[in-house]
């Protein structure tokens, strides 16, 4: 497997934390549909269209995050190669 030259900045990447973030949604969704029916009649009936559309909304987003270049990744005394050049 090939790593990006800065997979150490993991944290730092919008298209990361909007994946996390899209997940997390996604299971509370999940979560939700599967729930018995006694516990889901005491929760509103709008938090189950929200979480699906937060969870596209934040799909949409993270997809849209890898296409665009991040200014803060560009500089290059902050980024050091976690992979060596030579790497198959």
């Amino acid at each position: 497997m090939k790593l990006v030259s800065h997979a150490n900045l993991w944290h730092r990447l919008w298209s990361i934390r909007l994946g996390i973030l899209t997940a997390a949604l996604k299971g509370a969704d999940v979560a939700y549909r599967n729930m018995h029916a006694d516990w889901a009649a005491h929760l509103p009936g709008w938090l189950l269209g929200g979480l699906g559309w937060a969870s596209l909304a934040t799909g949409a987003a993270a997809t849209a995050a890898v296409l665009i270049q991040q200014q803060s990744l560009n500089s290059t005394d902050t980024i050091t190669p976690t992979v060596p050049e030579n790497q198959a």
